[in-house]
């Protein structure tokens, strides 16, 4: 059985151990990237993200614009002398770029 695989909420509630899910990630939790492991790790041509606007307008966005996107904002913040473990506040409204940098510094 693989790891974090359960057949039930339950049989998850009783069984699950917080140490199981570091085995799934390449990052540990002193050194975690979130980027990486939420975008890079899958097919740069799947479909990520989907909004849909009020209006009825509709975006769609792959894991390789996303991750194009998150790599940008990441060397932004470099420039700007932000470094690992800093904190960070951004204020957006639903869109493309809250959740660049959702992924991005989470």
């Amino acid at each position: 059985m693989m790891l974090l695989e359960y057949r039930s909420y339950a049989e998850a509630k009783e069984k699950f151990k917080w140490s199981e899910r570091w085995i799934l990630f390449d990052g540990s939790k002193d050194r975690f990237n979130i980027a990486h492991e939420c975008i890079d790790r899958h097919p740069p041509d799947d479909i990520a993200i989907r909004i849909k606007f009020a209006e009825g307008k509709t975006e769609r966005y792959t894991f390789g614009e996303f991750s194009v996107y998150t790599r940008r904002f990441a060397n932004h913040l470099e420039r700007r002398g932000i470094a690992f473990g800093d904190r960070v506040a951004i204020l957006l409204f639903p869109s493309i770029e809250l959740d660049v940098v959702v992924h991005h510094i989470s």
